[in-house]
């Protein structure tokens, strides 16, 4: 059941609100990523005030459309066409702008002036970026500032699915609504299985936890994980075959509240190790293991 406006965004500050307080909790528990988690908290006090703007988004799915959005999945399609967002211009290059103010303010080498010249151009248009036909590289100040105004966009899409629509045959490695590869994986605290976590729109999905999701590979000799002593609640679970691989938290190692976007943040030294070996999107193969690393 769809919820109205006031339902949706009082949800949404309470939500804010924990987030926020984790995020404080985790600044003391972990200092080394005290600088980034407050950058980070910026960066949801705006991203709170854009999903406001953005509450009365259409609903994603058409009344009476069930047997079709059913019919795409069993094919494999995820639900959200990129094409088919409503763009609302003005707000979201508003933010985009107040984003990048953000990241110049924070940035040792201002290396963000880019965002200065590109925001004021008179034909600035999002779509441009988020239909694939202007896409900024992965690691450029840009791709940060476009997915911070596109994810939240999706992830209003999300919550509005997320109740109308069953997941549980989606069998797929990405996400059954955005189309995302997950960036990270949560093994059950009450069952172990593995659940793979869209961080883009906030979806969840359950998924083997025998198969890799990036190629679909499950010889379990092309299959294993790294793990670091003394924290047995991570893992970095590698596909030899595809040479990617996939942080995961195991809820049964931890009592802790959990928020898997923080995670994702807090465990930034899991992909520096993964990269370290030669896995994730630069496909390079790597020679180096850190003494602390342990293989399985």
């Amino acid at each position: 059941m769809l919820q109205n406006s006031s339902e949706q965004t009082q949800r949404w500050e309470q939500n804010h609100q924990k987030k926020i307080q984790l995020m404080r909790q985790m600044q003391g528990t972990v200092p080394q990523y005290q600088e980034i988690l407050g950058f980070f908290e910026q960066v949801l006090q705006e991203r709170k005030k854009y999903k406001f703007a953005l509450c009365d988004l259409p609903d994603p799915l058409v009344p009476g459309n069930f047997a079709l959005y059913e019919s795409k999945l069993k094919k494999g399609i995820p639900l959200l066409d990129r094409n088919d967002i409503d763009f609302n211009n003005q707000i979201m290059a508003e933010h985009l702008f107040r984003l990048a103010q953000i990241l110049k303010s924070r940035s040792r080498n201002k290396p963000a002036d880019f965002s200065d010249a590109f925001l004021q151009k008179n034909n600035f248009n999002l779509k441009t970026f988020l239909t694939g036909k202007q896409l900024p590289l992965s690691g450029d100040p840009m791709d940060f500032l476009v997915s911070e105004t596109i994810n939240p966009v999706l992830a209003i899409y999300a919550e509005k699915i997320k109740d109308r629509i069953d997941f549980t045959k989606w069998n797929r490695g990405y996400c059954p609504v955005c189309g995302e590869f997950p960036m990270m994986a949560a093994l059950s605290a009450e069952t172990g299985k593995r659940k793979l976590i869209s961080l883009s729109c906030g979806t969840e999905w359950e998924y083997s936890r025998v198969k890799c999701p990036y190629c679909e590979n499950e010889d379990q000799q092309q299959l294993s994980y790294l793990y670091i002593e003394n924290t047995p609640r991570y893992r970095i679970e590698i596909c030899h075959q595809c040479r990617q691989y996939i942080k995961t938290i195991d809820l049964r190692q931890t009592t802790e509240p959990v928020d898997y976007e923080i995670e994702n943040i807090i465990t930034l030294h899991l992909d520096i190790i993964a990269r370290e070996n030669g896995y994730g999107d630069d496909g390079s193969v790597g020679e180096t293991k850190p003494e602390n690393a342990v293989y399985h």
